[in-house]
């Protein structure tokens, strides 16, 4: 039985248990599992016999899957905003013109955040699938000679599972950075807080 016959007699057979709304993220679902545990292999010709809904999360999951090398270009793009919110952490000028801007640039940083918590997490997904292919690959080719621990180490050191997870490392990183600017953020508002009530106090006239 071939990959996509499989998927659809397994979505055929859970289809009449699905309600009519769930049915999208029903098939998302299924196909994801399928594909994570290496039981999946995009087929454009097989994908016709598939029923609409089936048909739809495979092409959707597969448009992602395709844009991951897309995903190495998006680092220096959110490395060059990181260098600009570092600037945003910082008070200076008219206080009131800081509190001001604050809710705004807190929300766009966290934005940003949540993007990369996105990227890191699909990252994460294709490291889980590939390392699942290889090591199915290794036991398939190696049954009588490598044991289950054996093969999970060679799959360590396979190029594709060291490139996804250098790149999921990366993200890490960068996720990380911005972990720091939203606390730096926090703290901007604590301080200007302070401030504002140093100037109720009297200081009427304080610029940093």
């Amino acid at each position: 039985m071939s990959d996509m016959n499989l998927i659809i007699e397994t979505w055929e057979a859970v289809k009449p248990c699905v309600n009519s709304k769930e049915k999208a993220d029903a098939c998302a679902s299924l196909v994801r599992v399928f594909d994570e545990n290496g039981l999946l292999d995009y087929d454009k010709v097989g994908i016709n016999d598939c029923d609409g809904a089936l048909k739809q999360a495979i092409e959707e999951y597969y448009e992602v899957s395709d844009n991951l090398s897309n995903i190495i270009d998006c680092i220096d793009y959110y490395e060059g905003e990181l260098a600009e919110a570092k600037k945003e952490c910082y008070i200076k000028g008219n206080v009131e013109r800081n509190s001001a801007a604050l809710p705004g640039v807190t929300e766009h940083r966290f934005n940003q955040l949540q993007e990369i918590e996105a990227i890191l997490e699909h990252i994460n997904i294709q490291l889980r699938k590939t390392r699942s292919k290889v090591f199915r690959n290794f036991l398939e080719s190696y049954n009588r000679t490598l044991t289950s621990r054996d093969a999970d180490k060679y799959v360590d050191g396979d190029d594709d599972v060291v490139n996804l997870t250098s790149l999921a490392n990366q993200f890490s990183l960068l996720r990380n950075k911005y972990l720091g600017i939203m606390k730096g953020l926090d703290t901007k508002q604590w301080q200007i807080g302070h401030i504002v009530k140093l100037r109720t106090a009297g200081m009427e006239d304080i610029s940093l």
